[in-house]
């Protein structure tokens, strides 16, 4: 059963991502206007707090074209490129990880620096895990 995070702005989703148990970010989205505002790397926080308290081997995704930047920039590095076929159509993406050995690291910094989402929160912005 999927549990996502929802990202919730006046009581509207503006942002979503899953996780499942073996640590695949199944997918991840932020509505067309609230792109790059901290929603997505709020999310993405919020779900790694949970993968470490987890204590996740790793962390992977498909990631899209337009969606690698996002990975690369939280440390993620990409291991292969996919063609996949939709009905005719060839989409694609890359799988991308972040090793056991970032995750073991922000676990040791996290145990020593609470996690904040101050910044989130001055968005007047919530999360809910359904």
């Amino acid at each position: 059963m999927k549990r996502p995070w929802l990202a919730l702005i006046e009581g509207q989703v503006v942002g979503f991502i899953e996780l499942d148990d073996d640590g695949h970010i199944d997918c991840m989205y932020t509505a067309p206007n609230y792109q790059r505002c901290g929603i997505a790397s709020a999310l993405y926080a919020v779900l790694e707090q949970h993968a470490i308290a987890l204590a996740l081997p790793r962390l992977y995704v498909e990631a899209s074209y337009l969606a690698q930047p996002f990975f690369f920039k939280q440390g993620f590095r990409r291991l292969d490129k996919n063609v996949v076929d939709r009905n005719g159509t060839q989409l694609l993406n890359f799988t991308m990880e972040s090793g056991s050995t970032l995750l073991q690291v922000k676990q040791i910094l996290t145990k020593s620096s609470p996690f904040s989402i101050a910044c989130w929160l001055a968005l007047s912005g919530e999360f809910r895990h359904y």
